[in-house]
């Protein structure tokens, strides 16, 4: 386009516009801040008078407006209101809390504050009337009104903008709090749930027992022949697992009547039994079969026939639904802890075994004993028959530091004469 045509961009009457003195002082300013120039003091002081006169020819020229105020349609109109207090107030808030964390200098925040914050200009009802005089009215009232709420606004601005400002920041804090404990919770938590069992080591032996030797001479010609033979048992078998950093004492776990050390293993719906808590809270653990069963199922003595639990086929699942207090014949207890599931009722009934010989509670104490001897002060934790043969223990040893007997068999210990505790009756 031509530079002449009066409707081109570049023409004379639009550069005429463009080129005002507003436009001009902005365009000097940028130059001298930015080139760094300094402008001589002859020049500068009487810019700077000049410039200090804008605050009261901007009251002068407002207090002239105000000469022409229609008071009444001022303050009833909502509209005005409603510009102020979105141009005072809300507006501002909303800008500053925006600008907050990028301005740490409160000069800066202050001449932002001043920026965003101030009444409407005493130019608009100026350019109101030059351009749309049916606006100035209303351009007036706009400007009036702002100038009086800023009396309030200003200050109420700046104070709910630090208090918002200060909210915010303190409920993030407390937000990063929480998320941070949730999070320690949830990793400490799938770390207890996930984590393996770190062992400084694991095996098995066997303890106590005994030996007997069968009458007569070895034949190699007939060498299935007892004769001449030795028969070991009436030993106990022990499994045993260390932690790495265990606590002082390790944990000694010996099971109830007709069972193994399964009783601790696991329960019968596959949660963590006794061995694996223990464990995760650092304790060596020695789970044990008493001799005659289990693992220990080596006996020097024949069964005399007085052991109903000695042999096989076991017909009793009613009666360890019943002994264990599991449930009856309408199936498992009301409110039992127990879990109620087949698979759960047949992994309990599995979970059995017979003995390989007369039972004999000193037998298997004296053998309880051992273990403790090899291994130093321990705790005991029976649990039903298995209290029988834990009180006989200490008669053996001195290293049961502490006996735990979980509904727990009859005790040997015998009261002096009349000192008996009465008997009570069960309801």
């Amino acid at each position: 386009m031509r530079g002449g045509n009066s409707g081109s961009f570049f023409s004379k009457d639009t550069l005429r516009k463009i080129m005002n003195p507003g436009i001009i002082a902005c365009v000097l300013a940028l130059i001298i801040y930015l080139t760094g120039t300094q402008i001589p003091r002859i020049i500068a002081e009487p810019i700077k008078m000049l410039g200090g006169m804008t605050a009261p020819l901007s009251m002068l020229l407002i207090g002239s407006f105000l000469a022409d105020m229609n008071w009444k349609q001022c303050f009833s109109n909502k509209k005005i209101w409603l510009y102020s207090l979105f141009k005072m107030v809300i507006i501002p808030i909303i800008i500053l809390l925006i600008m907050r964390p990028f301005v740490d200098n409160p000069i800066f925040f202050g001449v932002l504050l001043a920026a965003v914050a101030t009444p409407a200009g005493a130019g608009t009802p100026l350019l109101a009337q030059l351009l749309n005089p049916k606006a100035y009215d209303v351009s007036l009232q706009g400007a009036t009104l702002t100038t009086l709420v800023a009396i309030v606004s200003m200050p109420l601005v700046q104070y709910l903008t630090q208090l918002i400002h200060s909210i915010l920041i303190n409920e993030a804090d407390m937000i990063k709090k929480s998320l941070c404990v949730a999070l320690s919770g949830l990793i400490l938590g799938a770390a207890a749930v996930a984590a393996p069992l770190e062992l400084e080591t694991q095996g098995s032996f066997a303890i106590g027992g005994s030996v007997v030797l069968k009458q007569g001479t070895f034949s190699e010609d007939h060498f299935l022949s007892p004769e001449g033979q030795k028969a070991y048992g009436d030993h106990a078998y022990v499994f045993y697992q260390i932690p790495v950093d265990p606590n002082k004492y390790p944990i000694v776990f010996q099971h109830g009547g007709d069972q193994t050390k399964r009783t601790w293993e696991s329960t019968p719906d596959g949660r963590d039994g006794f061995q694996n808590i223990f464990l995760k809270k650092h304790y060596s653990v020695y789970l044990i079969d008493q001799p005659r069963t289990g693992e220990a199922g080596l006996s020097t003595v024949e069964d005399n026939g007085n052991n109903t639990w000695s042999g096989n086929p076991l017909y009793q699942d009613q009666t360890f639904f019943r002994l264990s207090r599991v449930g009856d014949k309408n199936g498992v207890f009301k409110n039992s802890q127990f879990p109620n599931t087949p698979e759960a009722v047949e992994a309990f009934q599995r979970s059995w075994n017979p003995y390989s010989g007369p039972l004999d509670n000193n037998v298997n104490a004296k053998s309880l004993a051992k273990l403790f001897d090899k291994i130093g002060p321990s705790i005991l934790m029976t649990h039903s028959m298995g209290g029988t043969i834990g009180w006989r223990t200490p008669f053996y040893t001195k290293n049961a530091k502490a006996i735990v007997a979980l509904e727990p068999g009859g005790t040997p210990f015998l009261f002096p004469d009349g000192q008996v505790p009465p008997q009570e009756k069960q309801k």
